[in-house]
């Protein structure tokens, strides 16, 4: 018993030391406790956001976006309808994105699936939920960022 609380302190102590090192030299910042973190370009370019549900999860690139199903569940019908006109399915959207970070707004344009065109250009309303969290549309999700 007494060597697994070693372990565990020892193992808590790097993980502190991991992330004291990475605010100090300006690879992490500590968000505002109660704050919303701003949604912006930089920081949706590479994450992933991963619907509350586990429903489904957009990847953003640099400027591609994809928009996919969870693994028993669809995407969203108010969003099918959105980005692919009414009465289309899809398991995986593709497209290109950009972000009006004044308005707050997710422009997607050359949105397609299973190789049929979409429509030519979609805004969603984007918006912080908190430090780790964003709300597009009427969905929450968590945001995983990318590499930096």
């Amino acid at each position: 018993m007494e060597q697994w609380t070693t372990w565990r302190t020892l193992v808590r102590s790097a993980v502190s030391l991991a992330f004291v090192s990475a605010v100090s030299m300006g690879l992490a910042q500590e968000p505002l406790p109660g704050g919303d973190a701003p949604i912006t370009r930089a920081r949706l370019a590479g994450a992933r956001l991963e619907s509350i549900d586990t429903s489904h999860s957009w990847a953003f690139k640099e400027k591609g976006f994809v928009l996919a199903s969870g693994t028993k569940k669809d995407i969203p019908a108010d969003l099918l309808k959105a980005l692919l006109g009414p009465e289309r399915k899809a398991r995986r959207i593709e497209g290109q994105w950009d972000m009006d970070e004044e308005e707050g707004v997710l422009i997607l344009t050359a949105i397609s699936a299973d190789g049929k065109q979409g429509q030519k250009e979609v805004r969603l309303k984007i918006g912080p939920a908190g430090p780790v969290r964003a709300n597009v549309g009427k969905e929450q999700y968590n945001i995983f960022p990318g590499k930096r």
